[in-house]
């Protein structure tokens, strides 16, 4: 009869080797961080060129006055800064994802303002959100991050 210790199972060093490499996958995020900023950059990009929040839904139609000013027939779109050429970036290391906009404006218009007597100045147009979209790219650019940290 066999005694316990004397069992050898066949293959480990390859399942060690899978489970090291997973777990680097899980301390280095930084090229599945960087996958969802590229993501988050499109994703969005093509969600202001229509002019819509994360939810589909359409901003809030600037005022009449306001297009008669305007040179751009896009909605927040003037000079390209805020949302155009410059407009999201990100910044992903082995540990976080920051993803936003530069211009100040940005916040103005993502949270909407207020006049001193509460007065709506600026609507409310959400520019950075998830939708649902995003979630499920997000989670399956995660399995393909851990799926290529197995093959390596």
């Amino acid at each position: 009869m066999s005694d316990y210790r004397d069992i050898q199972i066949e293959g480990m060093d390859e399942v060690q080797a899978v489970l090291g490499r997973l777990q680097a996958a899980a301390i280095d995020l930084t090229p599945w961080f960087k996958a969802v900023g590229e993501h988050l950059v499109l994703s969005h990009t093509e969600r202001w060129d229509a002019g819509k929040d994360s939810h589909n839904d359409k901003w809030v139609d600037l005022k009449p006055a306001t297009w008669d000013k305007k040179k751009n027939p896009k909605m927040l779109f003037e000079s390209n800064t805020m949302l155009g050429v410059r407009g999201a970036s990100y910044n992903a290391t082995s540990e976080k994802l920051e993803f936003g906009l530069a211009d100040e404006k940005a916040g103005w218009h993502h949270f909407g303002t207020q006049n001193r007597q509460g007065k709506e100045m600026i609507p409310s147009r959400e520019l950075i959100g998830w939708s649902d979209d995003d979630k499920q790219e997000v989670i399956v650019l995660g399995k393909e991050h851990l799926e290529k940290s197995i093959k390596k």
